[in-house]
């Protein structure tokens, strides 16, 4: 019996070019939104504030929405700051630990792999 929400592997150029599309696809939301990336918000609320509407889009659980701005763009915009098409868990001390260790660990890996430079 075949498993059907396996994805087949993807060649090396397949997966090149999804990355580049989904890159692209990022890029043009991150503009169409106003986001200055080049701008570090000097106030932390707000810098914290964007970087998890940056994270929501680059996610990008769209898979059609209510939002009409996510609709148009045809991807999340993360108009009011989180995906309308995630179902959220109501965050606790349990459930957000593991979740830190691992957005810790994926932004340390970008700083040393120079996709991410923090001043």
């Amino acid at each position: 019996m075949t498993n059907r929400n396996v994805q087949p592997k993807l060649s090396p150029a397949d997966g090149a070019r999804e990355e580049a599309e989904r890159a692209a696809s990022f890029h043009r939301r991150v503009a169409a939104a106003g986001i200055d990336l080049d701008h570090v918000p000097e106030d932390m609320d707000e810098f914290r504030y964007r970087l998890a509407r940056l994270i929501t889009m680059y996610v990008n659980e769209w898979h059609g929405c209510p939002q009409r701005l996510c609709r148009r763009n045809e991807g999340c915009m993360a108009p009011e700051n989180r995906c309308s098409n995630v179902q959220y868990e109501p965050l606790t001390p349990e459930t957000w630990e593991p979740v830190r260790v691992e957005v810790r660990r994926l932004l340390d890996e970008m700083i040393a792999d120079g996709r991410l430079v923090i001043d």
